[in-house]
């Protein structure tokens, strides 16, 4: 029993240089894995307080752009499109874990609800056909009214810290967002390539790029 305390003590005595709690502020955009149609921008503050040698725990809030569109049916004479352009604000409690020598590469798992903060979404149906029983048509429909107010998220990735002198530091983060759900139910079964894949296209897979500055509060 005295081992184990004495492991205990020295590990929490090794914990001295790592910091105490942090405070960061930070810009990115990133990339759907699927049907990607631009960048989407995101920010955020992030705090992160310490549990013990290496762990941390805190709480991401941070604004999410998404900016999607499906159009692997553009040259079909029958066929339809999807386009999403939709902006949530998310809560997430971190878990963290600092890795290197001094603790300046950060692992964290993320999870929370995001609320929609503004959202366009629009599908286009259109019939080319020259010979055909029915006249053609070319049409947008506006499903805006579709899109979810709630959703939830996962997320993990890395933040590398580069100090500076005094209490700030420059920061460098990778983020892997996930959607279990998905963030609208607009539809069209009346199209069957569409609707195999509305599920795809309505939850989709993020990676950020972020840069950001953080405030190192120490004991």
């Amino acid at each position: 029993m005295k081992r184990i305390l004495l492991i205990v003590l020295l590990v929490l005595g090794s914990y001295e240089g790592f910091s105490n709690s942090l405070v960061s502020l930070w810009a990115g955009a990133g990339l759907a894995t699927r049907y990607n149609y631009d960048y989407g921008l995101s920010f955020g503050l992030d705090y992160t307080h310490a549990l013990f040698y290496r762990v941390g725990i805190g709480l991401s809030a941070f604004a999410q752009q998404y900016n999607l569109y499906y159009d692997k049916d553009n040259a079909n004479v029958v066929a339809g499109s999807m386009r999403n352009q939709s902006t949530y604000v998310f809560a997430c409690p971190k878990l963290e874990y600092h890795l290197g020598k001094k603790g300046n590469i950060h692992f964290y798992l993320t999870g929370g609800a995001g609320f929609k903060m503004n959202a366009t979404d629009t599908l286009r149906k259109w019939s080319k056909a020259a010979y055909s029983a029915t006249p053609g048509y070319d049409s947008m429909i506006d499903r805006s009214a579709s899109m979810n107010s709630l959703v939830y998220r996962l997320g993990f990735g890395f933040t590398e810290y580069f100090p500076t002198r005094g209490h700030l530091s420059f920061t460098l983060g990778q983020d892997f967002g996930f959607l279990p759900g998905l963030i609208s139910t607009s539809d069209d079964p009346s199209n069957a390539s569409l609707h195999n894949n509305v599920n795809q296209f309505y939850k989709p897979t993020y990676i950020t790029f972020r840069l950001g500055i953080c405030y190192n509060h120490s004991k």
